[in-house]
């Protein structure tokens, strides 16, 4: 594909659709004319395709979505866009490009996505140069000669398949293993000498500076050596848990405008500066996020305090947005994923009142006064909380601006306590099920471990990379590629999030109906007896001393890392733990760990599939079933 065509694409989609000021995001998405919509690019060696996406409202239809994305690609035919917008896409491509090289793994992708395409690197080195001199004559022309009804389209639709293929299921007959075997393959590319790397860990103190800004309030500053990139963070603790409120007050605000710009400007004046402002309401902890280049700090900091204590709301666009939010609710109970993994699970490890579905009903929805929203994001920073910074400017500067700019009470307020939730113990030998129509089943097994101990991350670590899953993990391996009795499966040991909850032993099948019970013996089988796999555990050891001597924690990285493990109750970087034990943990002393946390546990199951099919499989093999509906599951 050659770079001209590469670059007039990727300025249309960036004119359609940049998560702030394209014409898709402003005349659909804000305006709520669809419940989701986009566009993409793919780019390949000989050529590439630009997609368009749609989520339908309730009532409208997929050929109504379809016309307002072409309507919306007929604008650009058209030349009905600002002229503006070309400098300010060059403006967030460059912020954009400067993040991607922040992290390896962007550049390697770089590399070898040049190296597949056939690109010269230094093609891919002035991609900013050459964009820079395109002109909106350019694009009308190019638009109005290749986005033409040369497109294929793609309708997912609700109902049964008529014309579906069935196949009698044949005899399969186990693989025996001998994992002490290699392929020549494997032995010519571990042959290869690489450099001899030595992990890096995180000393927090050094790397994090503390400053007090008033009572109540913390300064977290990281310095940003490399360029011009900031991020400045307002965290608050407390979400969904404390008031569901929260996260619906959040979520409006994309939709609204300020006492000063209308919803559509104020989104272009975020782009016109190469802005990211975000707001996310988590369980027990919020996060008021505006991120950018270091010339554009000053007016960063202006707009997010605008928007935090002026944002404008109307019942119009809330109506509208309530109808979006029930259509989503609708729509998240024929995903099964969300149904298993958030909905059943959640339910299963809570009981009734879960986070999950602690959510606000319908009638309490439309009830609410919008004007309630905007006053509690206004007062939410009235609330304790902490900022984060990280960027080029010297600490002295920021807390300066935090002073000056930072809009917040005379006294803060103690944050409002979030609602606990107590992990239940699972008795074992009960099954939580769910009847969706499908042809598979999809089956957890699960069982709650001792309350979580920073001694625990290291042998866990291991049996994840060992046992729990890839390719060459025992369980996929013996329940997959020996026994062919599911088309996925793997085994997890999960620590919790916060210090004082419980650790969780998980095993996941996902398979047809008629095998579900056989799936399940089979996986009870290496969940009880650990194979004598030597070599397969040297290769796990080997793998996680590789990962940690390469992975590097650096930049805003030390800071999130910082808070996740202080969560934990741990003040140190805990893959110094994880990294010896992988070096010093021998097989015999894994098994004794194994035969303590992990063979013996009596285990929950909770399934997912057609009841009918489910009854035939004769389920009540597993244990006591109770079937649960959607209703008991979502909370609506």
């Amino acid at each position: 594909m050659n770079n001209e065509n590469k670059e007039l694409t990727a300025i249309i989609d960036q004119l359609l659709n940049n998560s702030k000021a394209g014409l898709i995001d402003l005349d659909l998405i804000q305006q709520q004319k669809v419940l989701a919509a986009g566009c993409y690019t793919s780019f390949m060696k000989d050529y590439g395709t630009h997609g368009f996406y749609g989520v339908p409202r309730e009532g409208q239809t997929l050929e109504e979505v379809r016309d307002l994305l072409l309507d919306e690609i007929e604008k650009i035919k058209k030349g009905e866009f600002e002229e503006w917008m070309l400098q300010a896409i060059i403006r967030n491509y460059k912020l954009s490009e400067i993040q991607s090289l922040e992290n390896n793994g962007s550049r390697v992708w770089g590399f070898m996505g040049g190296f597949i395409n056939g690109e010269d690197y230094i093609d891919n080195v002035n991609f900013l140069d050459r964009i820079d001199k395109i002109t909106k004559e350019q694009v009308v022309e190019f638009a109005k000669k290749h986005y033409t009804d040369n497109y294929a389209i793609v309708y997912k639709r609700l109902g049964e398949n008529t014309d579906k293929v069935e196949v009698v299921k044949p005899e399969i007959t186990a693989l025996e293993f001998d994992r002490s075997l290699s392929s020549d393959f494997y032995k010519r590319i571990t042959s290869i000498e690489s450099e001899d790397i030595k992990p890096l860990f995180v000393d927090y103190e050094k790397e994090i500076l503390t400053e007090p800004v008033m009572d109540g309030m913390e300064m977290y500053y990281i310095q940003n050596p490399a360029n011009d990139i900031f991020s400045l963070n307002y965290i608050v603790e407390m979400g969904k848990n404390t008031d569901p409120m929260i996260p619906l007050a959040f979520n409006y605000l994309k939709y609204i405008g300020t006492d000063k710009y209308s919803a559509a400007e104020l989104q272009q004046e975020l782009f016109k500066n190469a802005l990211n402002f975000s707001v996310n309401a988590g369980n027990k902890r919020s996060y008021l996020t505006i991120r950018g280049l270091k010339e554009s700090m000053p007016v960063a900091m202006d707009l997010m305090e605008h928007i935090l204590h002026h944002a404008k709301a109307d019942q119009e666009s809330y109506n509208a947005y309530i109808d979006g939010i029930l259509k989503k609710r609708t729509d998240a109970k024929m995903n099964m994923n969300t149904i298993l993994w958030n909905g059943l699970f959640t339910y299963a490890r809570y009981g009734a009142d879960n986070p999950f579905n602690n959510v606000i009903p319908e009638e309490e929805l439309k009830a609410v006064d919008p004007a309630t929203l905007t006053q509690l994001v206004s007062d939410i920073t009235n609330f304790e909380h902490n900022v984060f910074y990280y960027g080029p400017e010297t600490p002295e500067s920021v807390k300066s601006a935090i002073i000056e700019k930072h809009t917040v009470a005379e006294e803060l307020q103690p944050v409002k306590i979030a609602k606990e939730y107590e992990q239940q113990e699972w008795p074992g030998n009960q099954v939580m099920m769910v009847d969706y129509d499908m042809v598979q089943a999809n089956i957890i097994l699960a069982s709650r471990g001792d309350v979580y101990s920073p001694r625990d991350e290291a042998p866990s670590t291991i049996f994840n990379e060992f046992y729990g899953s890839g390719l060459s993990s025992i369980v996929f391996q013996e329940i997959r590629e020996s026994r062919a009795l599911a088309y996925t499966a793997f085994s997890y040991y999960a620590t919790p999030r916060e210090k004082g909850d419980y650790n969780s032993i998980l095993c996941y099948v996902g398979t047809q109906a008629d095998k579900l019970i056989i799936a399940t013996d089979a996986m009870e089988g290496p969940m009880n007896e650990m194979p004598e796999a030597t070599m397969q555990y040297d290769l796990a050891r080997d793998a996680i001393i590789k990962r940690i001597n390469t992975e590097r924690i650096i930049n805003q990285d030390v800071f999130w890392n910082w808070m996740s493990n202080k969560d934990k109750g741990i003040d140190y970087d805990i893959r110094k733990d994880v990294y010896k034990a992988a070096q010093e943990m021998g097989i015999d002393e894994f098994k004794t760990w194994f035969n303590d946390n992990i063979s013996g546990n009596n285990y929950q199951f909770f399934v997912l599939g057609s009841k009918e099919s489910l009854n035939n499989a004769n389920i009540k093999k597993l244990g006591t079933v109770k079937e649960l509906t959607l209703e008991d599951v979502f909370g609506y």
